[in-house]
């Protein structure tokens, strides 16, 4: 699935709200923190906002205030 998105950042951040939530799939917080690290490397803001989420909460990677807070600031300046 993510070798169809061809780099695309809003697919990406799409595909990743899907992994997230197991919408037509199982949930996969580890697939959807992937999409959105891809979809955030291509300058989509709302990955970027998504992997503050995790990351703040501890949601599928180790609790890390600091990376959200890095990721919160980078989908500011997006």
């Amino acid at each position: 699935r993510e070798e169809a998105a061809g780099g695309d950042g809003r697919f990406l951040y799409f595909l990743g709200t899907y992994h997230e939530r197991g919408v037509g799939m199982p949930r996969d917080l580890a697939a959807a923190r992937t999409c959105y690290e891809k979809a955030a490397a291509a300058g989509e803001p709302r990955a970027m906002l998504r992997l503050a989420h995790l990351y703040f909460t501890g949601q599928g990677v180790e609790r890390n205030e600091d990376k959200a807070r890095k990721w919160r600031d980078a989908a500011k300046m997006n």
